[in-house]
């Protein structure tokens, strides 16, 4: 299951999510982190030229750690033609002082839609792109030059909501990385604290609530043994903000949940899906 699991940074370089209490992560910790992952053969991170300082956070701690060729990273880029994709690359490589990316990825549909005749770097394995909806996801794959699509993917953005398009896509042999497992840790939000706008979520919260106490298992476990349970998902990018979190969330896939837990997740229907898509929030 750790081969799937892909290291999500943000919070090495912004302070992030709907959850969170502790800020960005300091470099210290950024240090263990990795050299957890390194142990344990996490060897996919994802990252991004947006996430503050992210890439930099990562770059001095994979030189200073004799990292530099643990990791297969991932880093999404603003694109608005040829030489902003290549500079962008360079740019990049530059920072996180590694000689090639796994994959450079558009930040966005509309990124990659203002790009074109891009050409793949030799420094880039792969071009890929972030998208948030299904139309998103199934236009991109029409370019051949695409191996790679990012999008939410999680215990309600699930199955139900995404599971055809991601099906086709990998039929295209598309490398398929999800994100928001925890939907930017809304899952383990008190559900008497939801902000107004998502009280429509708290029924389905607490659906999931009620798997978890049925099963006995965490929400935690659940989340993740989720996504990691489709074949048709190669990796789930997951954000932690501290070892300890990453220790927490490794113990959590050591158990996979049973097939009828799966199928019970996957026929929860979100009415409003714009509730799924925290930049709505």
């Amino acid at each position: 299951m750790l081969d799937k699991i892909s290291l999500g940074t943000v919070q090495f370089g912004l302070e992030y999510g709907i959850n969170n209490t502790k800020g960005q992560t300091t470099r210290d910790e950024v240090s263990k982190i990795l050299n957890r992952c390194e142990k344990v053969g996490i060897v996919h991170i994802d990252t991004a030229a947006a996430y503050g300082s992210a890439e930099d956070v990562l770059g001095e701690v994979i030189q200073s750690e004799g990292l530099s060729n643990s990791f297969q990273i991932t880093t999404k880029c603003k694109g608005d033609g040829i030489n902003n994709l290549s500079f962008s690359t360079r740019e990049s490589l530059q920072k996180l002082r590694v000689e090639k990316l796994h994959c450079q990825m558009f930040h966005s549909y509309q990124d990659f839609k203002n790009t074109e005749d891009f050409i793949k770097p030799d420094s880039v394995d792969k071009i890929g792109v972030s998208v948030y909806t299904n139309e998103e996801l199934l236009d991109s794959i029409n370019d051949p030059k695409i191996r790679v699509a990012q999008c939410p993917f999680n215990l309600l953005d699930n199955h139900s909501v995404r599971g055809e398009s991601l099906k086709m896509a990998k039929e295209k042999g598309v490398e398929i990385q999800v994100r928001s497992a925890f939907l930017q840790g809304l899952f383990f939000m008190d559900r008497n604290s939801l902000p107004l706008k998502l009280i429509e979520l708290k029924d389905p919260l607490e659906k999931l609530d009620s798997i978890c106490i049925e099963n006995k298992t965490s929400m935690s476990q659940l989340a993740l043994c989720y996504c990691l349970s489709k074949d048709y998902i190669d990796k789930v990018v997951i954000g932690v903000d501290s070892l300890e979190q990453l220790n927490l969330n490794i113990d959590a896939i050591k158990t996979p949940i049973p097939n009828h837990i799966i199928e019970e997740i996957d026929k929860i229907i979100v009415t409003n899906q714009s509730l799924l898509n925290p930049t709505n929030w």
